[in-house]
């Protein structure tokens, strides 16, 4: 039986709406909240358009202001900030086109800026976030290891690459490590971080079904050696019913 952890589509657009709400977005100039959005549901859908009118505002604005500095690091991050808030509107109105689209639009300018700034940790991951939901996980996965290895403090970065490893990789055994990493970082500053971390972990270790024997990252190598094991044991049997009709 393979070890791969197999979703069905529906169960992957449930996913969606959780991984959203647990991604930390880390950019200080780009908080965003949704809350104000979803809070009264008689005017939710007009208040979504709204704010679709708005952030495609920002972004006219920025683009215009980009072609007389291409290279200045605000504006790109800034860019990069209106793209990925646009995605998570749509992802609320359940437009996953439309957000994925966003989505990926925000990677090109968090790229550009890291090339003025390629120590900026927090542009790392906000474009390793930016690139998971465009369901580029390489590039994803890519940004996220740059980001660490840049910064082992950066908490918010093995939260997010947790969330990553969890969804976008089927690999909860590594989810755990990163989180666990947050925990031991423990930042002072952060105190929220550490206890939605703490939370994810309890009900990552209160799901059962997750507890495969190997690494889920082996694809099906756990699975060749069951079947290698089976054969040998196969094997001596047999070879212990020659010699006892010997």
């Amino acid at each position: 039986m393979s070890r791969m952890f197999k979703k069905k589509k529906n169960l992957v657009y449930a996913v969606v709406i959780t991984a959203a709400a647990a991604l930390v977005f880390t950019s200080a100039l780009a908080a965003f909240s949704m809350t104000g959005l979803r809070s009264n549901s008689g005017s939710s859908g007009q208040n979504l358009d709204s704010a679709v009118a708005d952030l495609e505002y920002q972004i006219s604005q920025y683009e215009d202001n980009l072609e007389k500095a291409p290279d200045n690091f605000y504006l790109l991050t800034q860019l990069g900030n209106s793209y990925y808030q646009l995605g998570m509107v749509y992802n609320s109105m359940a437009n996953d086109e439309k957000a994925k689209e966003s989505f990926a639009a925000a990677v090109e300018p968090y790229g550009k800026a890291l090339e003025v700034e390629p120590t900026d940790v927090n542009v790392r991951v906000d474009r390793a976030v930016s690139a998971f939901w465009s369901e580029s996980y390489d590039l994803a996965e890519e940004e996220f290891q740059t980001a660490i290895e840049t910064d082992p403090t950066h908490a918010k970065a093995y939260f997010n690459y947790g969330i990553f490893q969890y969804y976008g990789r089927n690999n909860p055994a590594e989810a755990l490590v990163l989180w666990n990493q947050v925990l031991e970082l423990n930042p002072a500053d952060d105190p929220e971080l550490v206890s939605t971390t703490r939370s994810w972990i309890a009900q990552l270790e209160e799901d059962s079904s997750w507890q495969l024997q190997g690494d889920p990252a082996e694809g099906e190598t756990g699975t060749e050696a069951e079947t290698e094991d089976a054969a040998q044991e196969e094997g001596t049997e047999e070879e212990n019913v020659e010699e006892q009709q010997n």
